[in-house]
């Protein structure tokens, strides 16, 4: 008469490179306007700073610059099924949603362009949801049949986002923001949204031929 199940997935996701859509001071964009035949090295082995036109030496920017992006999220829900009689039945469904996100942008002061900067931003998405039917189907006659179901629903979701910038780096070997002379700024928001419905269908369906239907939904949000 009972019976249940649950489904759950969690993943990992690590990106390392450019995090927004406009960089013109990353390799992304710099590399394809570089001359081929420029040299990367000195010959003491130091990065060479004279890259025409390009304003800065792209591949120092990928050994020294961090562009780090680490997303963590869950996903899972649980479902019962009871018979409460041959005709009727009863499903409860709970879910979740969890995500973190972290991303990490630090410009070493060595750098030639945009440099002495640090940027960590962290994001969290919560969803709930949980959905309640009550289905009842009987037959008369074997001519007939009657069905009908009714069910309540219910999602909470939220997103939390918090930024802190700092500059003034003495070199790039620190590169937490708690080693930034000047905090430069920091930034939050927040979001949320929750929506109830309630709903029911009626059906009647004689010998499969003929089909006579109807439904309601009510739905509140905030």
């Amino acid at each position: 008469r009972l019976s249940i199940l649950a489904n759950i997935g969690l993943s990992s996701v690590h990106q390392f490179g450019e995090l927004t859509t406009n960089c013109q001071n990353c390799p992304f964009w710099a590399v394809p306007h570089m001359r081929p035949t420029l040299a990367i090295y000195n010959e003491d082995g130091s990065f060479n700073r004279n890259i025409a036109p390009i304003p800065y030496n792209p591949i120092f920017q990928i050994a020294e610059e961090d562009r780090i992006a680490a997303t963590r999220q869950a996903i899972g829900n649980v479902t019962a099924n009871f018979s409460v009689t041959p005709r009727l039945n009863f499903r409860s469904l709970w879910g979740m949603d969890f995500r973190v996100r972290r991303e990490t942008v630090y410009q070493p002061p060595e750098q030639q362009v945009i440099g002495n900067n640090g940027l960590e931003t962290y994001r969290q998405v919560r969803n709930w949801t949980t959905n309640q039917v009550l289905d009842y189907r009987t037959s008369v006659g074997g001519a007939h049949t009657l069905s009908g179901l009714a069910g309540f629903e219910y999602r909470d979701e939220s997103d939390d986002l918090f930024s802190a910038q700092g500059t003034g780096y003495p070199s790039g070997l620190f590169r937490k923001l708690n080693l930034a002379a000047t905090p430069a700024g920091v930034a939050g928001a927040a979001s949320g949204m929750k929506i109830a419905s309630f709903f029911g269908r009626a059906q009647y369906d004689y010998l499969g031929r003929y089909l006579l239907s109807g439904s309601i939904r009510y739905d509140g949000s905030s």
